[in-house]
């Protein structure tokens, strides 16, 4: 006997016929006939589909007619079929559509199933959701989009910012498929030709498609084929999307699908991405104008001609890479590509420019651009050679200048080498950009990461690896990384040469630098002199007014006959012709090999300065590499500054500090020091020195532990110095300073040898040096008055040093600097920048952060998990200095907290979170896992038990703005970033004030304000007495902002699981997940909660108290209960602007006095719309109706069951609501995020596909 199998012919009846007995497949016979509406033929086409849904998984497409065999296992199938009219015209796929659903148990015996097509059944699910129907259920007319191109933080599309691309012309196909098969041929319709090129809408007049925006849950194959063509005839240049489920965007390429298109709302309208430059268009002259006829504003780029295009077309428009531009074989080029001042954007969209041939020898501004005034981002630059030879001007690969309000972000360069052979002391070279000179705020260049860097340079002034020279007090550079550049140079008139830039002048900002594996210099010979001054690992000038803040280098060696050498700075030059002292703060050098002629330092080689213009070196540090480095000098060298000079310049040296660190001096009549070699009226506080030697090889030598030698008004406090001091007796080197005349020495200690004690030379009074110990012999020389102050000892007398600043930190039995605590604790790891964070390892190293005002606004990353079991634990950030840095969870937990000490303030894991320090209008990546890849943070089992108090277990209190601050809401510095948070098992209370599961009190207003994917569980959240708000994730949550931002920040992806929200007070909000809510400013949406909440007055399943803002697309499940104002949903909403929108509640509730299943009062004009209920159960005083009328505008709330019948609400049964899409179209719009699936409840988009939870 043969296998059995499925017989296709032309009616619509099932026919199943067995072939004996029970066996494992069905022969069948299927007869299209019957009823077909009176549809006279069907010439446009029909489809049929099947899929096992029990004993296999088997499925199959095929068109008609089909002559060949079918084989279907048993089991429970379910069969679809669309067919068409074809307009009566063998249109394919267009005209009338009708449809037909059976599900058959295919069991191996005699069984007929009659399927009937009508426009009807094409409502059933599997044809697609409600909204890509019509009113009759026939799919709306089909329409692509085509997208040039893609959200690039989501790699996705966005609607609102689809940008016309190359697609003329289109095919569809339903593709066919055999069981166990591969994918053949379809229907296919005709060619549709768009009659406008004006937009992304490939709209053809005269179509009639209507394409099934299949809907198959469960069910991921191929269901359509999308191509699209870039002429009017489907020949030349195809572009195939397949796609498996259009509302979900599932496909081959990125889509998206929307009903709602203003203009075109009788169409699916399918955006899809259609690359431009994987046609005809990678090939021409011109870009690819993207609006749509004429010149810009927007253009795609694929070629290098494409680029060239710009200069004599269009400069101020905006252009997208699409495609690497590939320079192989074209050049030398020898003038700048774009030579005019280039004003528009250019947005690489992470493309790469290769094997760039440059050769300048005459332009006053070099580079791919001459001057950029607008915008260049995103883009990747290697393998470029640049020989340049010219006398003047600004030279860099990307550009020669940056100005006006220009900005440069998020460039790569790799393998970039640059030859300069010049004279002119005043050009500027760098590898990305020459010279940085803007004059309008929120410029600069920031996010530059360069690797492989080469340069040779003889005669040029500024010259950096990455910038030549940065002026003006709108310069700002932010996040630069460096990795491995080897630079030689040679100029005989003086030159400012850096591992990251060469200059920074009249007010620059330079912040978050990291450098690993520089190489300056020769380690053999060097031609120069030492007229080659001012070299630094990271800058060789920083003057008049500039900064340089969190910046770091390691692994890396200096070698130069130069004068003022510095492992970070080679020279601070504060003299202007106004005061404008120079900042150096945060910076860690740890280079190997520091080499040079004179004034050499670890972090700065010289400073220079006058009255009111001097340097300020703040908590910057040297740190040995393994075993120890190196500092070598002639003459005034040492591990934090060479020299610090200028008559009347009170330069300050603060909370900074050396470690493991050989200083060896080679020139006769040398001064060298652990810290400072000389200096000339500064104030020295809070410094050490620990495990340095320091060395002289000739005679006639001044040496000292802290500091070499001084003149003027020189003082040192709170400072100690370990190490030793080796030298011979015709010299002058102790453990303090080899000269102690006029010098202010208080709280000062060292442990050590030198041949001369303390101090070689000098008397001190009393009165100028106090509290002074040492491990050492009194210094020969010293008086019998300055004898009282020199103490020796091997423990350390505390008498006089301040807790405050000093502390015990190590086993060694002496105290030390309390500023180096956290740092020891850190391991002395990063610059605590979001490129570069403290590493928190131990608990220890959490609670040393604590509130201190040096780390509220740094970066810090968990890696490893913290447990606080019996352990004192300390909150980051506090009313008084709240934290407005970052910390990255990395996928670690904190738990076992038990905080019930707190009794005022803001409590959780971080105190108070807040942006109220003012910057410039960009991020600065202000909260907890700012980027979703910083991954999760779970904070397990705490307990944070206050009396007065904000507590959450998170934060504690969060605002993202300034009190009365009205442009605040714009300023990007100003926005909290929160993604990837899980709390589980937390015991969060307090007696008054605010408690959340997560937050305590969030105001929030900024535009840029994003809170998302946040799970609090298994928690119990409560307050003993009256509080203001009690919510599983926040008790208040609220935007006090007057000023409303140009657009909302988001807060979404939000869940409450199984926890037991409790008020006891007759006045307390108490919600699942708001105790109350009032954001006007946010978008708020996406939410679950399924929780125990139980309160006394205002009590909901979402929200307690509602009296602002708008709640969308929130499910709230659990157990609601309370005397007052109890709702499943919401407990209390006023006000007009007061808005729930595409939500539902399953709720049970119980109430005392007025409680419904939904919202207990709604009042002043509130509005609830697109929303449905069906309480799982009513109890006490709880009726199924609302107490109030729902009067807001648009107001439709959809109550399963029979009750009093309130304006704004509709009744249904639960049949219709599960089963009926007429209904279900009738009572939900667009606007809200409902899939209907028959025989359930109306859900989210995001519980039917949980993908999107987060998305």
């Amino acid at each position: 006997m043969k296998l059995p199998v499925i017989l296709i012919h032309l009616f619509l009846l099932f026919t199943v016929v067995a072939c004996g007995g029970k066996k494992s497949s069905t022969k069948t016979s299927l007869v299209l006939g019957g009823l077909i509406d009176s549809i006279a033929g069907q010439s446009g086409g029909t489809m049929i589909y099947g899929r096992q849904l029990s004993g296999g998984s088997d499925s199959f497409a095929i068109k008609l007619p089909y002559s060949q065999d079918l084989e279907l296992p048993n089991g429970m199938w379910r069969f679809a079929a669309v067919t068409w009219d074809g307009n009566d015209a063998n249109e394919i796929m267009s005209g009338q559509t009708r449809c037909g659903l059976n599900e058959v148990n295919l069991l191996g015996g005699d069984q007929t199933v009659a399927m009937t097509l009508s426009k009807a059944n094409c409502f059933a699910q599997f044809f697609g959701d409600d909204k890509s129907k019509e009113v009759t259920g026939e799919p709306k007319k089909f329409l692509p989009a085509t997208c040039a191109l893609l959200d690039e933080k989501r790699g996705r599309i966005d609607n609102g910012q689809c940008k016309n691309s190359v697609g003329t012309s289109f095919t569809v196909e339903l593709p066919q498929k055999l069981p166990g098969a591969n994918y053949s041929q379809g229907l296919v319709s005709a060619c549709n030709t768009e009659t406008t090129a004006s937009d992304e809408f490939l709209y053809a007049a005269s179509t009639n498609l209507r394409i099934p925006m299949f809907f198959p849950i469960g069910f991921n194959e191929p269901m359509i084929k999308l191509t699209i063509y870039e002429d009017a005839g489907c020949t030349q240049n195809p572009q195939v999307t397949t796609i498996n489920n259009p509302l979900a965007g599932v496909g081959t390429r990125s889509l998206e699908l929307d009903n709602e298109v203003s203009g075109y709302t009788t169409f699916n309208v399918l955006y899809v991405h259609n690359p431009v430059c994987e046609g005809s268009f990678a090939l021409g002259a011109a870009p690819f104008d993207i609006d749509g006829g004429g010149l810009g504003p927007d253009y795609i780029l694929c070629n290098p001609t494409q680029f060239s295009w710009i200069q004599s077309n269009d400069l101020t428009g905006n252009y997208f890479l699409d495609s690497d531009l590939d320079y192989l074989g074209v050049g030398p080029i020898t003038a700048p590509i774009i030579s005019s001042p280039f004003t528009g954007s250019f947005d690489g969209r992470g493309h790469t420019v290769y094997d760039l041939d440059m050769d300048d020898s005459a332009f006053s501004g070099f580079g791919m651009f001459a001057d950029i005034s607008g915008r260049v981002s995103n883009l990747n630059i290697e393998g470029a050679d640049l020989d340049v030879t010219s006398d003047r001007g600004s030279v860099g690969v990307l550009a020669g200048t940056l100005s006006g309000g220009g900005v440069i972000e998020n460039i790569d360069l790799f393998d970039i080498n640059i030859t300069l052979n010049g004279t002119s002391a005043g050009a500027q070279v760098g590898a990305l950009v020459g010279y940085v000179n803007n004059t309008a705020p929120n410029a600069g260049v920031r996010n530059i990461t360069a690797e492989a860097i080469t340069l040779d340079a003889v005669g040029y002034k500024d010259f950096g690896a990455i910038i030549g020279l940065i002026d003006g007090t709108n310069s700002r550079v932010n996040d630069i990384t460096v990795d491995y550049v080897e630079l030689t140079f040679d100029n005989s008139t003086g030159a400012c040469v850096g591992g990251v830039f060469g200059t920074s002048k009249n007010g620059a900002s330079v912040e978050n630098i990291s450098v690993t594996d520089l190489y300056i210099g020769d380690a053999v010979t060097s031609s120069g002199g030492a007229s080659r001054n001012n070299i630094g690992g990271i800058a060789g000038c920083v003057a008049n007014g500039s900064q340089l803040k969190s910046a770091r280098i390691i692994d890396s060696e200096i070698y130069t006959a130069s004068s003022a050498v510095g492992g970070a700075v080679g020279f601070a030059d504060p003299i202007p012709t106004t005061a404008a002292s120079v900042t150096i703060k945060d910076v860690l050098s740890s280079v190997d090999i520091i080499e040079g002629d004179t004034k050499v330092g670890g972090i700065v080689g010289e400073a220079q300065g006058s009255a009111g213009n001097v340097l300020n070196l703040e908590r910057s540090r040297y740190i040995g590499p393994v075993g120890s480095g190196y500092v070598v000098c002639v003459d005034k060298c040492a591990g934090l500054v060479g020299s610090l000079g200028g008559a009347g310049a009170i330069h300050t040296v603060t909370e900074s500090w050396v470690r493991d660190l050989d200083i060896e001096s080679t020139g006769s009549g040398t001064t060298i020091g652990g810290l400072i070699a000389v200096g000339q009226d500064a104030v020295i506080n809070s410094v050490f020195g620990d495990n340095i030697s320091l060395t002289t090889t000739v005679a006639a030598h001044t040496v000292g532990g802290l500091y070499g030698d001084s003149t003027g008004t020189f003082s040192v406090t709170d400072a100690y110095f370990k190490g030793d001091v080796y030298g011979d007796t015709s010299g002058n080197d102790a453990l303090i300073t080899s000269d102690a005349t006029a010098a202010n020495l208080i709280r000062i200690y060292t442990v050590g040898t030198a041949s001369k004690g303390s101090y070689a030379t000098g008397t001190p009074t009393t009165a100028s040096a106090t509290n002074i110990f040492t491990t050492v012999a009194s210094s020969p020389n010293a008086t019998t008055a300055s004898q009282g102050t020199i103490q020796d000892s091997s423990t350390l007398n505390t008498a006089g040093f301040s807790a405050s600043v000093w502390t015990n930190i190590t086993s060694s039995g002496v105290k030390e600097l309390i500023i180096e605590e956290p740092y020891v604790l850190f391991a002395n790891s990063g610059l605590g920048t979001r490129s570069d964070p403290y590493l928190i390892s131990t608990e220890d190293a959490w609670n040393a952060i604590d509130d201190k005002p040096n780390f509220m606004g740094k970066a810090f990353k968990l890696v490893s998990d913290l447990d606080f079991t019996s352990m004192t634990f300390n909150p980051i950030g506090s009313f008084t200095n709240p934290f407005w840095g970052n910390l990255s969870g990395n996928n670690f937990s904190i738990s076992n907290i038990l905080d019930t000490s707190c009794t005022i303030g803001a409590f959780g894991v971080i105190g108070q979170m807040s942006t109220v320090i003012a910057a410039a209008n960009f991020a600065r990546d202000v909260g907890v896992n700012t980027d979703p890849n910083d991954g999760y943070l779970y904070l397990y089992d705490n307990t944070f038990n206050c009396t007065t108090a904000a507590v959450g277990s998170l934060v504690g209190k969060v605002e993202d703005r300034v009190a009365g601050g009205a442009s605040d809401v714009d300023n990007q510095s100003f926005a909290i970033k929160i993604h990837n948070i899980v709390v589980d098992g937390a015991d969060v209370s307090a007696t008054t004030g605010f408690v959340g599961g997560l937050i305590g009190y969030s105001d929030q207003n900024n535009n840029g304000t994003v809170l998302r994917n946040v799970i609090v569980s298994n928690s119990v959240v409560d307050a003993s007495a009256a509080s203001s708000g009690i919510g599983g994730l926040f008790g208040m949550f609220t935007s006090t902002s007057a000023t409303a931002p140009t657009n909302q920040g988001r807060v979404e992806s939000l869940k409450s699981i199984n926890n037991t929200v409790t008020s006891v007070n007759a006045s307390t909000p108490t919600g699942g997940i708001f105790g109350e809510f009032s954001a006007e400013h946010l978008e708020v949406r996406k939410m679950i909660s399924n929780s125990t909440v139980s309160g006394s007055t205002n009590v909901g399943g979402i929200v307690g108290n509602h009296y602002d803002g708008r709640i969308a697309e929130a499910v709230s499940k659990g157990d609601v209960s309370g005397s007052t104002n109890v709702g499943g949903f919401v407990g209390s909403m006023s006000l007009a602007a007061t808005v729930i929108d595409g939500s539902y509640s399953t709720a049970s509730v119980t109430a005392g006095t007025i409680g419904s299943g939904f919202a207990g009062s709604i009042v002043l004009g509130a509005t609830i719309k697109n929303s449905w209920y069906d309480p799982s159960s009513l109890a006490g005083a709880a009726t199924l109706s609302p107490a109030d009328n729902i009067t807001g505008v648009g107001s439709n709330l959809v109550m399963v069951g029979s009750d009093t019948v309130r304006t704004g609400l509709t009744q249904t049964t639960l049949t219709q609501l599960q089963n009926d899409p007429v209904f279900f179209a009738a009572n939900f719009t667009s606007i809200d995020p409902f899939v209907f699936g028959a025989g359930d409840y109306p859900r989210p988009y995001f519980e039917v596909w949980p993908q999107f939870f987060n998305d």
